[in-house]
């Protein structure tokens, strides 16, 4: 048995709404509902009774509930004694793609020469790698929206960054000491996918100003973007990490006044313990 279906079916027997307990635990209705039909099919009862007003435990699932709340708490207890005796020898985690190319290889180097194996798993955004968690097909994740994260999920905050206005080094404003979104409204804006959590910051800072951004190139490996930049095919918004490593092309990287968003980057555990011993790794300057 999944024990991620007992803890869609409690989240979902405690709000008696579905919706709620998808959006508790930070997944789809559909997904959620999904988890539930299985532990339904395993156990060969109704737990719920729907309705358009929401569920309602039937006679069945108000006994599950009452015999799974003790025997999740144990087995948290269980998981928390087991990893407080255990040697961290091997872990799986998963990121995204500008932490895996400029801040993880030389945390995960350090971790080797502690004799702890590692295996990256780089996934667009934010969403897939608590997905990924919940699953269990990772043990850790580290990603840059906080309100993604479960509320029963351990995290803590590693770093925070400032995004720059990247432009061709012969570009009209790369000499300024800063620009705003409004100088940026009309330059054709090269962007990351649509599901990447960096685009989706960039357009709602546009937004949140007013203004809709000049979408002009969309690149789905995202470290070629400051080329297509310095080649003159448009600007971009980066954040920080990226900025730090692009030195080498004829581009410019200019504060923006007034930008209303700052990245910040999390560490997410499902297990406290294990959390606190990445954290000593991951906290180390970026």
């Amino acid at each position: 048995m999944n024990t991620e279906w007992l803890y869609c079916f409690l989240e979902a027997s405690r709000h008696k709404s579905f919706s709620k307990a998808s959006e508790k635990l930070n997944l789809t209705q559909p997904a959620l509902s999904k988890q539930i039909r299985h532990l339904e099919e395993l156990l060969g009862v109704e737990l719920f009774k729907r309705s358009a007003s929401g569920v309602e435990l039937t006679e069945e699932g108000s006994l599950l509930q009452e015999r799974i709340i003790p025997f999740l708490s144990e087995l948290e207890a269980i998981k928390t004694e087991l990893i407080n005796h255990q040697k961290l020898s091997s872990i799986r985690i998963g990121t995204i793609p500008s932490l895996a190319a400029y801040y993880i290889p030389d945390k995960l180097v350090g971790m080797q020469q502690d004799g702890i194996q590692t295996e990256l798993n780089v996934r667009s955004t934010s969403a897939e790698i608590i997905e990924l968690l919940c699953i269990g097909s990772i043990d850790a994740g580290m990603i840059h929206k906080a309100s993604r994260i479960p509320a029963r999920y351990w995290t803590v905050g590693l770093f925070h960054e400032p995004y720059y206005a990247i432009l061709p080094s012969r570009h009209p404003l790369a000499d300024h000491q800063a620009i705003t979104l409004e100088q940026l409204k009309d330059e054709p804006l090269i962007v990351y996918p649509s599901q990447c959590d960096i685009r989706s910051t960039i357009v709602k800072a546009f937004q949140a100003s007013g203004l809709e951004p000049r979408l002009a190139l969309e690149i789905n490996f995202g470290e070629s973007i400051p080329g297509f930049v310095a080649a003159g095919a448009g600007i971009t918004v980066l954040p920080e990490i990226i900025v730090n490593h692009i030195s080498h092309l004829a581009v410019k990287a200019v504060p923006i006044e007034g930008f209303p968003e700052t990245r910040t980057i999390h560490l997410v555990c499902a297990r406290p313990e294990l959390g606190k011993k990445l954290a000593r790794y991951f906290k180390a300057k970026k």
